[in-house]
């Protein structure tokens, strides 16, 4: 609680009108993910928190829209607090929409790799009945095949909803406070099979693991981020929070492009990037002069060897 406390501080979140948002925040949603969406709405309002293919979205935007979604699953699907989601998506705005909607509605939300295999699915649906399924195109296929017509819509339904935003007014849509819900995601394990790890959708708990690199990075003071990690991993979720929470511009793609990415961030002048090793070298072969506006590289998922460390210092300087 401490670490907790000192971040926000280093945010400047103790002021007046924020605590006032705070409480009214959650004396409408409980604590959950959603809630998160919605207050720095209020705080930030028309602040681009999002930019993917070149478009921005703002904080409020994406409130809003997580709020139809949440209002689509619990009037068209009778989504409760506590059933299961299961989300198969690429990195993209309607994914956040998603996680920020599943949110509200008190969701456990399980975020599943979109390179799983039907036998994975189906060993995995075994152990946790997921109540609902929302699927990137890509996979059609495979939900067809496992029977969840009926428990699920496309991604891409998404945009829909939104061009739909006028028939609805989002002020008007009530959800019941909770204070439920949680994110799941898969890791490899030291065996190589798939174990869940989870974290409860208090917004904040993804703060704390991260207070000492947001200390020791000074992470605060940057305003851009790109995250280039897909949301489903464990790092890549954290990292896309942290940066949500410290009010920075965070920019993701679909697909990982090494070329798009140095480009994005030379035409952008991003000054962080979250990516795991794999990723780093891939951009260092690419175009390492166009990563000469970065500030700091957050490396995690695996360990960083000591070849690629020497080399991102002799291309990039002491970052």
């Amino acid at each position: 609680m401490i670490k907790l406390i000192l971040v926000l501080f280093k945010i400047r979140f103790f002021r007046i009108k924020n605590m006032i948002y705070l409480f009214s925040e959650i004396s409408k949603f409980g604590v959950n993910i959603g809630f998160l969406s919605s207050l720095l709405a209020r705080i930030h309002q028309n602040k681009t928190a999002i930019i993917f293919n070149n478009k921005s979205i703002s904080y409020l935007d994406v409130a809003n829209r997580s709020k139809i979604l949440a209002h689509y699953l619990k009037s068209d699907f009778n989504l409760v607090e506590q059933q299961k989601i299961a989300i198969i998506s690429r990195n993209h705005p309607n994914l956040i929409y998603s996680i920020f909607g599943s949110g509200f509605l008190g969701l456990d939300i399980y975020l599943l790799p979109c390179d799983i295999k039907q036998n994975q699915f189906e060993k995995l649906n075994e152990i946790h009945q997921f109540d609902f399924v929302i699927y990137d195109d890509f996979i059609s296929e495979l939900i067809y095949k496992i029977g969840y017509e009926s428990k699920s819509f496309s991604i891409s339904k998404i945009d829909f909803l939104i061009n739909n935003i006028d028939s609805i007014k989002v002020s008007n849509l009530k959800f019941n406070r909770n204070y439920k819900g949680r994110i799941v995601v898969l890791t490899a394990g030291t065996t190589g099979v798939s174990k869940i790890a989870s974290r409860k959708t208090n917004p904040f708990a993804f703060v704390i693991p991260f207070y000492e690199l947001i200390h020791r990075l000074h992470l605060t003071k940057y305003k851009s981020v790109y995250v280039a990690i897909p949301l489903y991993h464990g790092f890549g979720i954290s990292a896309f929070f942290v940066s949500y929470i410290l009010g920075q511009k965070v920019f993701m793609d679909e697909k990982f492009d090494a070329k798009k990415v140095c480009l994005t961030i030379k035409e952008n002048q991003i000054e962080t990037i979250c990516l795991v090793p794999t990723i780093l070298q891939r951009l260092l072969n690419s175009d390492d002069s166009s990563l000469n506006n970065l500030k700091c590289i957050v490396s995690g998922g695996s360990a960083l060897n000591k070849e690629t460390v020497l080399r991102t210092q002799n291309e990039l300087g002491n970052i």
